[in-house]
């Protein structure tokens, strides 16, 4: 078992409950997918591999929209995979069901290349 919000007042309830017990709210009908917009400024990156404990969800050409099928909070892994070699896990976030994500492979600054996952309010 494990804690979800609820949709409409955002308390903590049981994945298993079928309505929240505080509001009423029925959880039936919950989420069960996010998306993920897949960006590179590096122009040898192909595409995006999305990953959870070590197996293959998706993957996404740069410039696409993946949609991965999941029923509760899900640690999500990222690589690259250029034209001949896929990168090691350079980045990693929680997805929650019913959430949109960009994962962005960039250098920001000075540093080394790294993807960044934000939470994005919808993607068309």
């Amino acid at each position: 078992m494990a804690l979800i919000k609820c949709p409409e007042c955002g308390k903590q309830i049981s994945d298993k409950a079928n309505a929240c017990p505080q509001c009423g709210c029925p959880i039936a009908n919950r989420p069960t997918s996010i998306k993920i917009r897949c960006l590179s400024t590096d122009r040898t990156v192909k595409y995006l591999i999305f990953k959870s404990n070590g197996m293959e969800l998706a993957r996404g050409v740069i410039g696409s929209t993946v949609t991965i099928n999941i029923n509760k909070p899900t640690r999500i892994t990222v690589q690259q995979k250029y034209a001949l070699l896929t990168s090691g896990d350079t980045g990693s976030f929680m997805a929650e069901p019913g959430k949109c994500y960009e994962a962005k492979f960039c250098k920001p600054g000075l540093a080394f290349y790294q993807t960044i996952i934000s939470e994005v309010s919808f993607i068309s």
